[in-house]
């Protein structure tokens, strides 16, 4: 895969000194599914030993994300967690003694990445820093001497063969009289994976020419493709949930923005507010 080779290369190059490398693109391109990819790379783990991954998105709080970079790398302890902000960076600059590799994911401002900085020491033995974000003078910002890796539109027949992965689990359309729409859907799509991934999942309720016709005439209508607009993409997504599943879905709204979500907690959730029926497969 192309996308994943040239990042995947850039980390594992033999250059001593700390390298911040960048992933740019508007939402929805899929910066984060490709840092993930080369994250769980198992040639990056063998050559990168200490491995974080950070989400910081608009609302980060700067304690919780030297904690959360703690977390990745050793036990926290209580003396730990009553550290105020200088102290978090500087323990962690303390543990981060190997060649190590932190992710973080969704940088919006260059101030954060100015805020955030002085908690990667440079020890020049090949650590690497993997950031993403929709802004290219973010990028820069962090290193001027690193070009970023800029993520472009889909083609048109990589956008089928995505959609064509995603609604077959892998594999090629088997329907002819499928593939003619199944083309059509993907074009209006406009490149961009986020917009092929939820169509799919709605194709994968009906796979019938019919049913493919109807998304067909009434995908472009939701696909406008400004940054703002991206929430139609899911509002798509959304109106064809059944009743019982919209609540649901909605409750993913009272987390924050990229907080992890464990689904043993989220079940348990959506059972007190009785949105679901508990059953005895539940853990």
């Amino acid at each position: 895969m192309p996308r994943l080779g040239g990042v995947h290369n850039r980390l594992t190059e033999k250059i001593e000194a700390l390298q911040i490398i960048s992933i740019i693109g508007m939402g929805g391109l899929g910066k984060t599914t490709l840092a993930n990819k080369v994250y769980k790379n198992p040639i990056v783990s063998h050559e990168l030993s200490t491995l974080a991954w950070i989400y910081v998105s608009p609302t980060y709080s700067k304690d919780k994300l030297f904690l959360s970079i703690l977390k990745g790398v050793t036990q926290v302890t209580s003396d730990m967690s009553s550290m105020v902000e200088d102290e978090l960076a500087e323990e962690v600059r303390r543990q981060l003694t190997w060649k190590y590799l932190v992710v973080l994911d969704d940088v919006w401002e260059k101030k954060d990445w100015d805020s955030i900085k002085k908690a990667f020491p440079n020890h020049k033995n090949g650590s690497r820093i993997l950031l993403t974000t929709r802004f290219k003078l973010v990028a820069v910002h962090a290193d001027q001497h690193s070009l970023p890796y800029e993520l472009d539109f889909l083609t048109q027949p990589r956008s089928w063969g995505l959609l064509q992965k995603k609604v077959f689990d892998g594999g090629d359309c088997p329907q002819e009289d499928l593939k003619d729409v199944g083309i059509r859907i993907a074009v209006q799509c406009d490149g961009l994976p986020l917009a092929v991934v939820v169509i799919a999942g709605m194709l994968q309720n009906d796979i019938s020419k019919d049913a493919w016709e109807t998304i067909a005439k009434s995908v472009k209508a939701f696909l406008v493709w400004k940054e703002e607009d991206l929430m139609e993409v899911l509002a798509l997504s959304y109106y064809h949930l059944p009743p019982h599943l919209k609540a649901c879905f909605l409750y993913f709204g009272v987390f924050l923005q990229d907080c992890k979500i464990h689904f043993w907690i989220l079940i348990r959730l959506w059972i007190a507010e009785r949105f679901v029926q508990t059953s005895e497969n539940v853990c």
